[in-house]
């Protein structure tokens, strides 16, 4: 499996994963600048994508995997593309990576890769600032 920067020709093909799980994509202006895709035989598996903070907080969002692939390919891209954002992370001098997944499975994933258990009873929440839609994040 090949794990590769995120560019915007991979959009089209990660948004039918977010519409398989009946999740309205985020636009590629919502997404952040830096991302990596893993592909298995040519073929895109799932992606992950790090918003970097200007202190020292990274925030790993936007993972997303095709659920018609096979569990062990989607566990793998799952993986190595978490693993590019967390490289690249602390590449970039961030001292925390931090995440949010209401997804068991993943959650189960993160904390293989040590990722903590930080709160409990919290809920997301989001303010539209300009009057774009938020949809794309439920």
């Amino acid at each position: 499996m090949d794990v590769v920067e995120f560019r915007t020709s991979h959009h089209a093909e990660l948004s039918k994963f977010w519409k398989l799980y009946g999740w309205t994509p985020p636009s590629e202006e919502m997404l952040p600048k830096k991302g990596f895709v893993a592909f298995f035989a040519g073929q895109v598996v799932g992606a992950a994508f790090v918003y970097l903070s200007c202190n020292g907080m990274a925030f790993l969002d936007w993972v997303i995997v095709d659920p018609i692939k096979s569990p062990i390919l989607r566990g793998k891209a799952v993986y190595k593309t978490v693993l590019a954002c967390r490289t690249y992370a602390k590449e970039q001098g961030k001292k925390v990576l931090y995440t949010v997944t209401a997804n068991e499975s993943l959650l189960r994933t993160y904390k293989k890769m040590g990722f903590e258990n930080m709160e409990k009873n919290a809920t997301t929440m989001a303010m539209s600032l300009d009057g774009y839609k938020t949809d794309f994040l439920r």
